[in-house]
């Protein structure tokens, strides 16, 4: 997902985007986008800016944590060309209406570190209306935290109540997974190269879906065989050695692919002591 030149643009990531797209080109959206660490919603965030412009909509993409109501202001007076002003609702007011009757975006990234009082500002932004219908569209895309931030706040009940959708993205399914490989193989010129069936299930033990693993993994199959004549189906045992000999202190691959392992491991370990300490006691006796 994170390498130049690659995006996968299909199975959660296409359905997602293909929601987004659809809630935005609607009057006075508010979307919600939710997702874990590490599924890729930054990129979903840049690939739905840029095709959006393309669809002649104005666009702002905050990527980062905007730290307090007068910080968002200014950069949004800077990101639309708007003039120093004490009223900075009647400045968006003021916007010339696309052509079109195109609302502006706005796309928050990293939402969930926003503060209550950025956040509140955000909502009072996205109410402020030229004519009968509001300027702006709103995205706030962030981890699970954000649900639990404008759940838990009081003072965001207004925010939450004009939420017009809420869309959440799942890391792959293992089948995803292999579409995801097998289509960054095939641009990588390596079409026809296949895992076994064990190797399909260690990779998707090793990434769990997530898709910077996924393209790291796939990274790695593209230059264990690209010099290769011959495409024999990847095994189990040649990706291991490939994880295992690429691996970094921190990488979390292996772990995650041996975690059930090492749990049963120490189940066999428990059970043995149990009976070890059962069996002494009926020897002293």
């Amino acid at each position: 997902m994170t390498k130049p030149g690659f995006y996968y643009s299909d199975g959660p990531y296409l359905r997602v985007m293909q929601g987004l797209v659809r809630a935005l080109s609607q009057p006075e959206a508010l979307v919600k986008l939710l997702g874990k660490p590490q599924t890729g919603k930054s990129l979903l965030c840049e690939k739905l800016a840029y095709f959006m412009r393309h669809k002649d909509f104005r666009v702002v993409y905050v990527h980062f944590a905007v730290e307090s109501p007068e910080a968002l202001r200014t950069l949004l007076a800077r990101e639309l060309d708007l003039p120093a002003a004490s009223n900075f609702s009647r400045m968006i007011e003021e916007i010339p209406a696309a052509p079109n009757g195109n609302q502006i975006i706005l796309i928050f990234d990293n939402a969930h570190l926003l503060t209550e009082d950025t956040l509140q500002e955000i909502y009072r932004i996205a109410q402020v209306q030229c004519g009968a219908s509001r300027v702006l569209n709103v995205v706030l895309c962030g981890e699970p935290q954000l649900e639990q931030l404008l759940l838990g706040a009081t003072a965001l009940r207004s925010l939450r109540m004009q939420v017009s959708r809420t869309l959440v993205l799942e890391p792959m399914s293992q089948e995803e997974l292999l579409h995801f490989t097998s289509t960054y193989l095939v641009k990588a010129g390596l079409t026809g190269l296949q895992l076994d069936s064990a190797a399909q299930r260690f990779l998707f033990k090793c990434c769990q879906g997530y898709p910077k693993q996924a393209l790291e993994l796939s990274q790695l199959l593209v230059a264990s065989r690209q010099q290769s004549v011959e495409l024999d189906a990847i095994g189990k045992s040649e990706l291991e050695a490939l994880v295992r000999k690429a691996q970094a202190p921190g990488d979390e691959y292996l772990l995650l692919a041996t975690q059930s392992n090492v749990k049963r491991r120490w189940l066999i370990v428990g059970a043995l002591v149990v009976i070890l300490v059962i069996a002494g006691s009926v020897w002293r006796y």
